[in-house]
């Protein structure tokens, strides 16, 4: 039994043409396994957003140190996300896979520090048009020995046209460099992809990108420093009544995950929310990772790790200010026989976690 006490604050300020917003949750964590020591715990994301005449510009910054990986953490509960949730936080939009350094490899053992920075900036052309750059850097480092610390660093500047109210289209480059500590490893990523997008006020929201990728290696076994893949991406929310469902896949170069020196992912995550009633509230979520050694440099593409996660959970408020969460969560993991390097290794795990959370906070304050 892990037993976890946090506490978490929401802040958000709004100016004529900027707004501040801040989600944190810290705290600590200790087990009833004597073999397991107590560590601490913090999840903390800033945004802060300027509207100057054509210009938009963002800044976000999302930082973890987690005791194990992010995928599946707290799911069905709050507990993995920061801040204090519900009516009283503000709303910070999330980095999507492009940019959060990867941890789909259950493998990978220990506490570990996660942060993902990046800058965006949106400059109006016409009502229609708009141009966009972005920049930004992660990394992913563990405290225990045995896994890889890995950084990622990339750029994209790409065109931005509506068509109408619904659909717009769009094309961007981005480059992607991924760099592990201590190994003379690094990958470069170029793509040129094409985006879509569909928005209905109420009912559905898409986004689809893909495009040509060609990767670049400083170390090879064969000779080959060049080779070439896809790259591309979907992400669709669906509005029900009093509920939703929302569903995500994207094929790309990442890290690793602290397990290999990058690795080619697809990732596929579906979740769907209702209200049961005034009170009770159900979410059930799962997702399904497939990673491989990047292909075409001498790296083993016999590598394979695969990671499966699913589970629920029931919601409902115990009065104006307290909360309740009961979730099941379920991780399986299954990886290729050329993913062991010793003879004890385990090809397939599976977790099972029940978490219940009671939450109180405070109404929001309105500050000076």
């Amino acid at each position: 039994m892990n037993n976890y006490v946090l506490g978490n604050l929401s802040l958000l300020k709004v100016w004529g043409r900027s707004q501040l917003a801040i989600n944190g949750s810290a705290g600590g964590y200790f087990s009833s396994d004597s073999t397991q020591s107590a560590d601490s715990y913090e999840q903390l994301v800033v945004s802060q957003s300027f509207q100057l005449n054509r210009w938009q510009i963002q800044l976000l910054d999302q930082f973890s140190y987690l005791p194990q990986t992010s995928i599946g953490f707290g799911g069905g509960t709050g507990l993995g996300v920061p801040g204090a949730g519900g009516s009283v936080g503000p709303v910070i939009p999330g980095l999507g896979n492009n940019y959060v350094p990867n941890q789909s490899i259950y493998a990978a053992q220990g506490p570990r520090y996660s942060n993902a920075s990046i800058i965006q900036t949106t400059y109006l052309l016409s009502p229609r048009a708009s141009v966009t750059l972005s920049g930004s850097y992660g990394f992913l480092s563990f405290v225990d020995p045995g896994n890889v610390d890995n950084q990622m660093a990339s750029g994209t500047a790409g065109y931005n046209y509506s068509l109408s109210r619904q659909d717009t289209l769009g094309i961007f480059y981005q480059f992607s460099s991924y760099h592990f500590s201590g190994q003379p490893e690094a990958y470069g990523n170029h793509s040129v992809n094409f985006a879509y997008g569909r928005k209905l006020p109420g009912h559905l929201a898409l986004q689809a990108y893909g495009g040509p990728a060609f990767t670049t290696s400083r170390v090879s076994t064969n000779g080959n420093t060049v080779t070439h893949g896809l790259n591309f991406g979907l992400n669709a929310n669906r509005g029900l009544r009093r509920g939703g469902v929302t569903v995500g896949y994207s094929h790309s170069l990442t890290g690793g995950s602290g397990i290999i020196n990058g690795s080619t992912a697809d990732i596929l995550t579906v979740g769907f929310n209702h209200d049961l009633s005034r009170l009770w509230s159900a979410q059930v979520n799962g997702s399904y990772a497939h990673n491989k050694p990047i292909d075409g440099f001498g790296t083993s593409a016999a590598e394979t790790f695969n990671t499966w996660n699913f589970g629920g959970g029931l919601n409902r408020p115990l009065s104006r200010t307290a909360s309740l969460g009961i979730a099941y969560n379920a991780t399986v993991t299954r990886y290729s026989s050329a993913s062991c390097t010793t003879g004890s290794c385990n090809l397939g795990q599976t977790y099972n976690y029940v978490t219940i959370t009671i939450q109180w906070h405070a109404r929001p304050l309105v500050l000076p």
